[in-house]
């Protein structure tokens, strides 16, 4: 049996099967957006968006090798691990007026000596971050009381797995172009600021 070629048609035919995926990134990438906004921050071009979208869809596929209610809490997961560290730029970004450096986030250890001042940083706007779960918890009550039923397709492991390889290949080699572009139209001190 010949292998089948990878195209960008097959791909859609795939994500098509998942559409908790499609919404779910969807809905990070629109949670991303607003917080860029609310920093007024020039991110959310559409160079950055692509980027941001493809790279939370390539890390979110593998969650496709969970069965469904698995994966339904695996979503949650990245959510709240998603939420925390957006949080964590924006106190960030409000002392110092950029982006955590990659520096910084080498010495993660040492949080537990500011705790103190961090209490007196976190804003409303802040807090924001996690309003979807005043959505998201009921939304997974109803799922997992059986009063909330989705219909699709019981692939198995092999099927779902040789999805989430497909889905994250495409993904992250849409990145690499976005970035190759973005580097050869920009220069090759586009990234130096960033971290």
């Amino acid at each position: 049996m010949p292998a089948r070629k990878l195209t960008w048609k097959r791909t859609l035919s795939i994500l098509k099967l998942y559409p908790e995926l499609l919404a779910f990134n969807g809905f990070l990438l629109f949670k991303v957006i607003l917080f860029s906004w609310d920093m007024n921050s020039s991110y959310a071009t559409m160079g950055m968006v692509v980027s941001t979208a493809v790279l939370l869809l390539a890390l979110s596929s593998w969650l496709l090798l969970l069965p469904l209610k698995s994966r339904i809490l695996g979503f949650f997961a990245f959510d709240l691990l998603l939420s925390v560290v957006l949080l964590a730029d924006s106190l960030y970004y409000d002392f110092f007026d950029r982006v955590i450096p990659y520096p910084v986030l080498r010495q993660t250890g040492e949080v537990g000596a500011v705790t103190s001042s961090l209490r007196e940083v976190i804003s409303t706007n802040d807090c924001l971050l996690f309003a979807d779960f005043l959505f998201l918890i009921p939304f997974a009550w109803l799922l997992k009381s059986g009063r909330l039923r989705f219909r699709f397709p019981r692939l198995s492991l092999k099927t779902r797995a040789l999805h989430a390889a497909t889905v994250c290949t495409l993904s992250l080699s849409v990145l690499a172009m976005n970035t190759i572009s973005l580097a050869s139209a920009s220069g090759r001190d586009v990234f130096t600021d960033l971290y």
